[in-house]
């Protein structure tokens, strides 16, 4: 190896590996004389595009066994399909929309309202604490390009009103009956709706 850039620095023992740039012990290393035994260039570096597709599933905390089971179906028909899950974190129609996508190996994001993990469903692969309460209906039907509304609520229906204003494809699965909602018979037609 040439010396154009100087010498390679020393070993350092083990358990004092880093910390070079402010430990007194160890002299400051310049990166171009560090970074050949550091990073191997001559492997390429793959990216991968980022799922475009972000669903939201909104529904009740307490719901009936038939919603639970339609928001399970949903959840995992989404994830078949490639699309990310969101919703808001907890159980009911939450934690079943999120056993579902996760069953069929999907990413789940859930918006949690308080300011800790605590309470969050197991199935998530993402919990994010927003520390916002109720608020953070908006962040869930924000970050999604199309909502699925299963059962009743007034959450619920807060997040379908906030979901239209907002101009996002919202479809109901035994949910509120407001004129000017799509409303279906079974989650495969939700599915289908939503990703129209």
């Amino acid at each position: 190896m040439g010396t154009s850039r100087g010498p390679l620095p020393p070993e350092l023992p083990a358990g004092k590996r880093g910390g070079w740039y402010h430990d007194s012990v160890y002299p400051t290393f310049r990166l171009t004389s560090f970074a050949p035994r550091a990073v191997n260039f001559g492997r390429e570096l793959t990216i991968h595009a980022m799922p475009r597709r972000y669903f939201a599933v909104c529904g009740a905390s307490e719901a009936s066994d038939a919603q639970l089971h339609a928001a399970h179906e949903v959840g995992r028909l989404l994830a078949q399909a490639g699309a990310i899950v969101i919703n808001g974190g907890l159980g009911g129609v939450s934690g079943a929309a999120s056993e579902g996508a996760a069953s069929a190996g999907g990413t789940v994001i859930g918006l949690l309202p308080e300011s800790h993990r605590a309470g969050a469903n197991k199935h998530l692969t993402i919990a994010l604490p927003t520390g916002m309460g109720q608020a953070r209906n908006v962040l869930i039907v924000t970050a999604a390009q199309s909502v699925i509304a299963i059962g009743g609520g007034w959450g619920t229906l807060s997040e379908i009103a906030i979901a239209k204003r907002l101009g996002r494809t919202v479809v109901t699965l035994d949910s509120w009956p407001i004129t000017g909602l799509e409303s279906v018979a079974t989650p495969a037609e939700a599915v289908r709706r939503a990703i129209e």
